[in-house]
């Protein structure tokens, strides 16, 4: 899979981001749980997967790059990868609470 706005000869990253038991975990917001994994040591980063513009796996080559550096908290947004919906209606306050 070619990652998003990445040349045709992007290589992809051995990390199954967005998909890893080993760095994976979830927190309660609201009426959801949201997914998020972390990697890497150092001052917090913070990766939040949208969707639409790309996913975690998308993102690794850029993800492991900047784990060698810093601690990298990457997190999937109510309703995109492993995270759940919820089932409040949808708001923008909402997904800022997450």
């Amino acid at each position: 899979m070619r990652y998003f706005l990445q040349p045709q000869f992007t290589e992809g990253s051995e990390t199954p981001y967005g998909n890893n038991p080993e760095a994976g975990h979830y927190v309660t917001s609201g009426d959801a749980k949201i997914y998020y994994e972390v990697y890497g040591l150092g001052d917090d980063v913070v990766i939040l997967n949208e969707g639409g513009t790309g996913c975690s796996y998308e993102l690794g080559s850029m993800i492991d790059e900047i784990r060698e550096y810093y601690r990298v908290i990457v997190v999937s947004s109510r309703g995109q990868g492993k995270s759940e919906m919820g089932h409040m209606p949808f708001s923008l306050s909402q997904k800022a609470a997450d």
